[in-house]
């Protein structure tokens, strides 16, 4: 029995990208002239909110345009901008590039009206905090906010070996200050502000791990205080201190901790080549977006997103090479390696540089 909901399928050769293209273009001119020439504007926030989401949309429009016109050229074929055609003659209406931009109007109305007929929620933006004003704010204002210092930032153990160092001040002027002085050291004016100071010291040189061997040397010469020679319970509690630091100690006693930041790069060159590679693999016809350049692609934009540009660089070594790999890769693919949804470029590479505990 013939079943009569079963689709024929069609002898006619599918629709081309020009064609499709055309036929859209056509729909959403058809669109443009039914929408009411009023856009729904009129304060600072909405214009700039619109216009940023415009570019965006136009953006990644135009760089899915020319993976479709040139697939052989992979993201390089961003870089092309066809001119002397009918596009090119709308914006400058027909005046051959020697005028003719601004009788076309500002660009706000007619992209409120195209984002409206696409169905860009660019008014949500506002409501949940992703407007320009939000997004410039977190990226270009400095809030004070910093990584914890890496131990012993910005020499190995610098906690204990600035306490080493306060403690033999605070014995010196202690000593300075009671010599010749028969009164009883709490009867003094400043003993207990030093006392205090000193032991202080002498606990962050209990209290506190060493990582290096200046560390420990820092800590060992606790039992040089003069202070302290009989003082049978705090010295057993810094030796003790000791012992815990060598049994647990690892290789960083003797060398430095890597800067965290240059391992992510590396991750991120390894997933940016996957990336390339899977660009330049056979296409069945008709399919413009493969798995494998799916996954990729997905793959590389998470890790820097959540990896790469939340990685404060903690050396001057790892902010310069920073610097270098956002600059290669900005030349090997045309694009910055941080661009933000409203068009930015280096200011996240820039914020990292900004809040890294060597500035």
């Amino acid at each position: 029995m013939r079943n009569r909901l079963k689709r024929h399928l069609s002898s006619e050769p599918k629709p081309s990208l020009r064609e499709r293209f055309a036929a859209t273009m056509a729909r959403t001119g058809i669109a443009l002239r039914r929408t009411k020439p009023e856009a729904d504007t009129g304060s600072d926030l909405n214009d700039r909110t619109a216009l940023v989401c415009y570019s965006t949309w136009l953006g990644i429009e135009q760089r899915r345009v020319c993976l479709e016109l040139y697939p052989h050229l992979g993201p390089k074929g961003t870089a092309f901008s066809v001119g002397f055609n009918a596009g090119e003659e709308w914006h400058f209406n027909g005046s051959n590039r020697t005028g003719g931009l601004k009788d076309r109007g500002p660009v706000l109305h007619r992209a409120v009206r195209l984002l409206d007929t696409l169905g860009v929620d660019w008014r949500g933006d506002i409501a949940r905090g992703r407007g320009p004003d939000d997004i410039a704010r977190n990226l270009t204002s400095d809030t004070g906010e910093r990584p914890p210092m890496p131990r012993g930032w910005p020499a190995t153990d610098a906690a204990l070996v600035t306490a080493a160092g306060d403690a033999e001040r605070m014995e010196a002027a202690i000593l300075a200050l009671v010599t010749g002085d028969d009164r009883d050291m709490d009867e003094i004016p400043g003993y207990s502000e030093l006392d205090e100071a000193r032991d202080e010291a002498q606990a962050t040189l209990v209290q506190e791990r060493a990582t290096s061997l200046t560390g420990l040397r820092a800590k060992a010469s606790g039992f040089d205080l003069p202070s302290q020679k009989g003082h049978d319970r705090w010295l057993a509690k810094l030796g003790a201190s000791i012992a815990r630091d060598l049994l647990h100690g690892t290789n960083r006693l003797v060398e430095p901790m890597p800067d965290p930041v240059f391992e992510a790069i590396e991750e991120t060159k390894r997933l940016s080549a996957a990336r390339s590679a899977a660009l330049h693999l056979d296409q069945l016809p008709g399919n413009i977006d493969p798995p494998e350049q799916a996954e990729t692609r997905e793959a590389f934009f998470a890790h820097v997103d959540d990896v790469l540009l939340v990685t404060v660089p903690r050396t001057a070594a790892g902010c310069a090479a920073l610097c270098r790999y956002a600059l290669a890769y900005h030349e090997e693919h045309g694009c910055a390696l941080d661009e933000s949804w409203d068009n930015n470029h280096h200011f996240r590479i820039l914020d990292l540089i900004a809040r890294s505990p060597r500035l």
